[in-house]
């Protein structure tokens, strides 16, 4: 069985979280997570209520559902 293929890592312009962003069986929709082994814990956590790092996921993938 095949695990997500990442696409990217985005640094939260607001917390500095690091977020990677990951594509898992279907190819029009994504997931991210914030890493948290890096020290920078996201401040709203679950990273997808986070409406900057939503903005910059959606700003890289248009075309993709979340």
């Amino acid at each position: 069985m095949r695990g997500p293929i990442k696409l990217t890592t985005i640094e939260c312009a607001v917390c500095s979280a690091l977020i990677d962003v990951s594509q898992e069986f279907d190819p029009s929709s994504l997931i991210w997570r914030a890493r948290v082994e890096d020290g920078n814990t996201c401040q709203n956590p679950p990273v997808t209520n986070c409406a900057q790092a939503r903005d910059e996921v959606l700003r890289m993938f248009p075309e993709r559902d979340f």
